[in-house]
């Protein structure tokens, strides 16, 4: 049989691991799924979609910098660069929501305030290397980091607006 890449562990953390090339032991086309042997050494069926079947590398987290200061006073935003293992780099801001609640649009003739339109913000609780390291995992883990980072190339600006 041919080889399978995880692209998204989902639920499934203790037996996939996202970029890992498993030995596809059986396909169900009709139920979408794919039978593997998990990290656990168990042989059981997957959803297809936390797969690529072609077997070709799902490029993962490799380096975390955090371009602003978190000490001793967080300013509520920091801008992250992400390195990933084929070599590329992107870019993403964390917020608070206490930031948030002082930030974005208001519209017309009304209290609303909204942020809206920035694929790359990811709103934390506490702004720390420890919760921003283990975010950046989290979602990596479930093959979202494309969808949460932009290219470093296409970064212009560093202010949220």
């Amino acid at each position: 049989m041919s080889k399978a890449t995880c692209i998204g562990e989902s639920v499934y953390g203790a037996a996939l691991t996202r970029g890992r090339k498993y030995e596809i032991l059986a396909l169900d086309e009709a139920k979408r799924q794919v039978k593997v042997e998990g990290n656990n050494g168990r042989a059981r069926w997957f959803p297809s979609g936390c797969f690529d079947l072609t077997g070709a590398d799902a490029p993962v987290l490799s380096g975390i910098t955090v371009r602003d200061t978190l000490e001793p006073e967080p300013s509520g935003w920091v801008e992250v660069d992400v390195e990933l293992s084929d070599g590329r780099r992107r870019w993403c801001w964390f917020v608070t929501p206490a930031l948030l609640m002082n930030t974005g649009d208001r519209l017309d003739g009304t209290d609303i305030q909204a942020v809206y339109g920035v694929p790359h913000l990811i709103v934390v609780n506490e702004l720390t290397k420890e919760v921003i390291g283990h975010v950046l995992h989290h979602i990596d883990r479930q093959g979202a980091l494309l969808n949460c980072t932009q290219p470093i190339e296409e970064a212009s600006s560093s202010e949220i607006a």
